[in-house]
């Protein structure tokens, strides 16, 4: 007699099965660039509910000096925040979930360098629809994707002598990438927001 195999073919999905989290990973520093075993806070927040979650407090696994983890379900994710705190000194950084997260099965944070704790500077209120922003100071981290990560916004334009010039967050790419202080923008906001600048 002779056994037959039963074989089950799956097939592969374009994207990550509805229910598989995604992993996301990162690594904490200190202002020297040493590895530094560190509690790290995991937040995701939903703009469209005003919804805030913290996914974890003290993240585990087996992991080398310095890095953390944690499975991520982006299920209404907008923006996910990760805060180290280690001996008083804090660090942060945000990921903006996009849709290649979407077709992925995990995504790294960028490094966090624990350092003195950040006081914020200076708040703008921004309206839904279009807003003159004009930041009073120069941000620390001057990136448009650091500065507005809170923000849901569709389009920047930024006068430059008698012309404008463009940043769309959708295409992750325009003719300037930083903000300045005492520059005249108009952001075309989605949600009325509070920006603090640090």
């Amino acid at each position: 007699m002779v056994a037959l195999l039963a074989l089950q073919l799956v097939a592969a999905a374009d994207s990550r099965p509805a229910g598989i989290p995604l992993l996301a990973y990162g690594q904490v520093v200190d202002e020297e660039g040493n590895n530094v075993d560190a509690t790290v806070f995991i937040t995701s927040y939903n703009p469209y509910t005003n919804a805030i979650n913290v996914q974890t407090s003290a993240l585990t696994g087996v992991l080398k000096s310095g890095y953390f983890f944690t499975k991520l379900h982006t299920a209404g994710t907008d923006l996910v925040e990760a805060a180290a705190e280690k001996d008083g000194k804090e660090g942060n950084t945000i990921h903006k979930i996009t849709d290649d997260d979407n077709y992925r099965s995990y995504f790294k944070f960028r490094t966090i360098t624990l350092g003195e704790q950040q006081i914020p500077q200076a708040t703008i209120e921004l309206q839904a629809g279009w807003n003159n922003m004009i930041l009073p100071i120069t941000p620390t981290d001057n990136s448009i994707e650091s500065v507005l990560a809170p923000v849901q916004y569709d389009i920047i334009w930024k006068e430059a002598g008698s012309t404008h010039i463009a940043y769309s967050p959708l295409a992750q790419a325009g003719e300037f990438n930083t903000l300045e202080a005492g520059v005249s923008y108009w952001i075309y906001v989605r949600e009325a927001v509070t920006l603090t600048i640090y």
